[in-house]
């Protein structure tokens, strides 16, 4: 428990930084340069970073490879992560050419207004040209820590916080002034300067081989990484499905049941963060133990992190319904405000299941039990979709709609936690198993 704390503390560290910079280039953008721009951040923000949401896989992938291998032998490890880099830095390449040349084609497509469209084109265009080193820095992250140090990407990500605060007031405040440009700016600055001190420390950690620049040989060079991705990808798309498909249930719903929707998401969206590290931590820290068929070490692992999944959740889903009673700070509407006192246990309850399924999730991966997590999750979004339907169809103009939206969200995780526990007892749960490894 101490070392899995050693490791998730600091990791929760690296999971809200994203958050809280985004918060600090709205609050420059917001308060030196006017209403237009700070509008333009929410398109601008949409283009910049969504796209690499479909390549997340990557880095999840590279904690499970690496710290896989590095149960065997550093250059195992090492194999590895320049086979996670040779995907990420020609892939980040094609990305950042893609915003350079179609940035305001796609604002196009989102229908951004024309009067937004020149600052959300310049911020979109700025930070996607700096793609290629976002993705290899979370790959180098993740790395670090499938090597079970989270205390070094922590000093990284706060000296990359403070360079763009720094960024965001010389170029946005004194003496540029150069607005969402200026944010933009800072924020690829500081992303470049964290790519570098995470190849730096992966150096000294001698995780990184002098040789690392390399493109991918064949397809046959790409298959233990294809192993997750596919997979990996699966999952996220189908979580991204039933995300789009109530914020669309909740639109019909009317501007009110939206207007509370809209804040209850992003609290639900922070909140979750939580359970980030634990998924982390169990891809980082499972691996190695049953590489070398340690099954009480594994099992005594596996029982912590979901003890300390349930103490996570049970705390961001207290803090999550605390942010929905205290709606005053998101809204002064006082319909908004009484619809999201109501949906604050149904928040307590969504977010815990939320922040509990990660550890649950992170050992699949890390057992590799991959098909039958996609075929869990793909059955629980062909299950909640035409259940969100019938709600919104059936209960429109009610005030309990929106819970019930959310409740089908809540169902569905605890569900698919449940079943993958019981698809993981018999490998990491069960004491059956530690008993024979000990006769054996």
């Amino acid at each position: 428990m101490p070392e899995l704390l050693r490791f998730a503390l600091p990791a929760l560290g690296i999971s809200l930084a994203g958050p809280i910079l985004s918060n600090i280039d709205n609050a420059f953008v917001g308060r030196l340069c006017g209403p237009a721009q700070l509008a333009a951040l929410s398109p601008g923000s949409v283009v910049a970073d969504y796209i690499l949401y479909l390549v997340v896989f990557l880095p999840r992938a590279t904690v499970g490879l690496v710290s896989r291998a590095a149960a065997k032998s550093v250059k195992a490890a090492q194999a590895e992560l320049v086979r996670a880099l040779s995907v990420a830095m020609p892939l980040g390449v094609a990305l950042s050419l893609v915003y350079i040349t179609c940035t305001e084609p796609l604002l196009r497509l989102l229908r951004v207004s024309p009067e937004l469209l020149p600052y959300a084109a310049v911020y979109a265009r700025i930070r996607g040209a700096m793609t290629w080193a976002t993705l290899a820095q979370s790959v180098c992250l993740s790395a670090l820590l499938a090597n079970k140090d989270s205390v070094t990407p922590l000093k990284v990500v706060a000296i990359e916080a403070l360079a763009n605060i720094c960024g965001d007031f010389l170029l946005c405040a004194w003496p540029c002034h150069l607005g969402v440009a200026g944010a933009a700016l800072a924020t690829s600055f500081a992303t470049w300067l964290s790519f570098v001190l995470m190849l730096r420390a992966l150096r000294k950690t001698e995780l990184l081989p002098k040789k690392w620049i390399r493109l991918p040989e064949s397809a046959a060079y790409l298959a233990p990484l294809l192993e997750y991705a596919g997979p990996l990808l699966l999952v996220l798309l189908s979580r991204f499905l039933t995300l789009s498909a109530m914020a669309l249930y909740a639109a019909s719903l009317g501007t009110t049941a939206l207007a509370a929707y809209q804040v209850l998401i992003n609290l639900y969206t922070l909140f979750g963060l939580f359970g980030e590290p634990l998924s982390q931590a169990a891809q980082a820290m499972l691996p190695p133990l049953l590489e070398k068929k340690d099954v009480r070490g594994a099992r005594r692992a596996m029982r912590s992190l979901l003890l300390l999944g349930l103490l996570f959740g049970l705390g961001a889903g207290s803090l999550a319904a605390m942010g929905a009673l205290s709606g005053g700070l998101f809204s002064a509407d006082p319909e908004v405000l009484q619809m999201l006192k109501s949906l604050a246990p149904v928040l307590l309850l969504t977010v815990t299941a939320l922040v509990f399924e990660y550890p649950v999730d992170g050992a699949m991966l890390a057992t590799k039990n991959f098909k039958t997590l996609v075929a869990l999750d793909v059955a629980g979004v062909m299950v909640q979709l035409p259940v969100m339907h019938a709600i919104a169809h059936n209960l429109k103009g009610q005030p309990g709609a929106l819970s019930w939206l959310m409740l089908t969200m809540y169902f569905r995780l605890a569900m698919l936690s449940v079943f993958c526990l019981a698809r993981l007892w018999p490998s990491l749960l069960s004491r059956k198993l530690e008993v024979e490894k000990a006769a054996e």
